[in-house]
C-alpha cells in the first residue's frame, strides 16, 4: 500500500478502499469484487455531486444577498442626492422581495 499512496499522497477514502482491494487481490489473498468497486465509485460520485450542489447553493445565496445590499445602497444614494423620491426608492426595494408565507399561498 505504501507504493500506491506515494503516488496519491492525499487520497479520498473511496480511492484508498479501492487501492486496498486491488492490492489484496494482487497478493492473492482476496478476490476483487467488481460490483463492490462499482458501488464505491457510484457512492463517491454521488456524494461529490451532492457536496458540490450544497456549496454552489450556498455561494449563490451569498452572492444574491451581496447584490441585494449593493442595490439598496445605490437606491439610498439616489435618494440622498435627490434624483429619486423616497417613495420610488421604497417601491424599488420592495419590488424584488419574495412574498411571506409558504409557496403558492399568495
Amino acid at each position: 500500500m505504501q507504493e500506491l499512496t506515494t503516488i496519491l499522497p492525499i487520497s479520498p477514502p473511496a480511492v484508498c478502499a479501492m487501492l486496498a482491494l486491488l492490492q489484496d487481490s494482487a497478493a492473492g489473498s482476496q478476490h476483487v469484487d467488481r460490483r463492490g468497486i462499482v458501488e464505491i465509485v457510484a457512492v463517491s460520485g454521488a456524494a461529490a455531486v451532492f457536496m458540490m450542489w450544497i456549496i454552489l447553493a450556498f455561494v449563490r445565496r451569498v452572492v444574491d444577498r451581496v447584490q441585494r445590499e449593493q442595490s439598496r445602497r445605490e437606491i439610498a444614494a439616489y435618494i440622498a442626492e435627490g434624483t429619486m423620491t423616497p417613495e420610488q426608492g421604497e417601491r424599488l426595494m420592495s419590488a424584488g422581495e419574495r412574498p411571506e408565507g409558504p409557496p403558492g399561498s399568495s
